[in-house]
């Protein structure tokens, strides 16, 4: 493969504190916090159906990309003139594609393709904001020292490619109850792969599918169109996931894979059964008069 350190030694020049903290950030943030957020405003305010095929693609998607990085096998960054700012989340991993630019570009898609569907005004913002947060993560992941070009253009690639298709072909089942036939194949592949991020995605995409499942059999959370009501659901119900996630992911990376699985889990179940729970019991986030 090309592998050219000399472009990240090049983008690597412009290194400073601030820039190594604001893209160590950006890194983190464009991997599962994003990505829970958007789910969140989906699921809570927007449209439950399309938030749950959204994030089925998504995970497939992802887990594609980590079959991909097994196949080519290509390795990170080694010249010794890069820093690797970002060490931790990919020793023992691969290069080709990158996993993060994916993640970038398959929220960017999502977001497109339902804003494109949806009756906002001024939609070459959200357009603009998500081809900027895209290639904003790609740039990181060179920024940061642990891939190359080539990774973060196929990884670009791919997360748009992936989420089209995936969106397009899930999206066309009617019966909730078939999104379980997507988890059997991820429950095979964990046999075999024993790795932390898998666990994590099939985790959460289990308490996802199940919970909308439950939900549309027995709750039917409903929608509202107040903007000020949804700015506040997120806003109270958002913070636990993203705690929930801060432990797994600075606390508890370096344990057994099991407690990856139980705690994305539990992160699934939150969003899906008991935050529209609580705001069916709490009257300034139900939107209702009692």
């Amino acid at each position: 493969m090309f592998q050219n350190h000399d472009i990240v030694m090049l983008v690597q020049q412009m290194r400073s504190g601030f820039f190594d903290f604001f893209f160590t950030t950006v890194s983190f943030l464009l991997d599962m916090p994003v990505l829970l957020l958007v789910f969140a405003i989906l699921y809570w305010c927007v449209d439950k159906r399309y938030s749950v095929v959204f994030a089925i693609s998504f995970f497939i998607g992802s887990i594609l990309n980590g079959l991909v990085k097994i196949i080519v096998r290509a390795p990170r960054p080694t010249d010794p003139g890069i820093a690797v700012l970002y060490g931790d989340s990919t020793k023992d991993t691969y290069s080709f594609p990158s996993g993060h630019s994916q993640y970038a570009s398959s929220l960017a898609t999502g977001v497109s393709l339902k804003t494109y569907r949806s009756g906002i005004r001024r939609k070459w913002v959200l357009y603009s904001l998500s081809v900027v947060v895209a290639l904003l993560g790609g740039f990181a992941r060179i920024y940061l020292g642990v891939h190359f070009l080539e990774d973060v253009i196929a990884g670009l690639i791919m997360g748009v490619v992936f989420m089209l298709l995936l969106l397009w072909a899930i999206g066309k089942i009617k019966n909730e109850l078939w999104y379980i036939a997507f988890l059997v194949p991820l429950y095979i592949i964990m046999i075999f792969q024993r790795d932390h991020s898998l666990f994590g995605f099939v985790g959460i995409l289990t308490a996802v599918v199940v919970g909308f499942i439950i939900d549309e059999r027995f709750f039917k959370m409903s929608l509202r169109r107040c903007g000020k009501l949804n700015v506040l659901r997120v806003l109270c119900g958002f913070p636990p996931a993203f705690g929930l996630y801060s432990i797994r992911f600075f606390v508890l990376t370096e344990l057994h894979v099991a407690i990856d699985f139980f705690l994305m889990l539990t992160i699934g179940f939150y969003l899906t059964l008991v935050a529209p729970f609580l705001f069916s019991k709490l009257r300034f986030l139900s939107g209702e008069d009692r």
